[in-house]
């Protein structure tokens, strides 16, 4: 086995909103500590061939130490499978599918937070046949209800009331 002199990362993030500079800003940093980065590749244009996870401009994944990927809006269930296949061939994947899931679950994130003693708002997590007396009962006492769909993220599908 050649063992490499300097760490790999990758960085797989958006490309709207401001995510190449935020890459090329981190690359940068990363660089001069010394880091070989990978970038400027998309997951889903990458391919599975003898056991190894490549981009298409022939970089290997499976090789790197760590890939920080910060791209949800993206997500296909072939780059799932890429994510996960990185991750039990022992690179560290910062920001993994379970973990973006878990965050994007706001019931579920609620619910954490506030077993961890954090000072969340007050929440009810309400299966969508509910009548709407039983929904106004439960939330009499508050002035604004602002619902948010479980599946959801960025600030999509959030309805507020007043």
């Amino acid at each position: 086995m050649k063992w490499r002199t300097k760490p790999k990362v990758a960085l797989w993030m958006y490309q709207d909103l401001g995510g190449d500079n935020i890459t090329r800003r981190l690359s940068s940093l990363l660089n001069k500590e010394g880091i070989d980065v990978v970038s400027n590749f998309d997951l889903r244009s990458c391919t599975l061939s003898d056991g190894q996870v490549w981009t298409a401009t022939g970089q290997c994944l499976s090789e790197v130490d760590l890939l920080y990927q910060m791209n949800a809006n993206h997500q296909t269930p072939f780059q799932n499978s890429l994510l996960h296949i990185l991750t039990q061939q022992g690179v560290q994947v910062i920001n993994s599918m379970s973990a973006f899931n878990n965050a994007k679950d706001k019931l579920l994130t609620n619910t954490i937070l506030r077993q961890a003693k954090f000072c969340v708002p007050a929440a009810i997590g309400l299966d969508r046949k509910e009548l709407p007396d039983q929904i106004r009962a439960l939330t009499q006492s508050w002035d604004k209800i602002l619902l948010k769909p479980r599946g959801l993220h960025g600030g999509k599908s959030i309805v507020k009331w007043s």
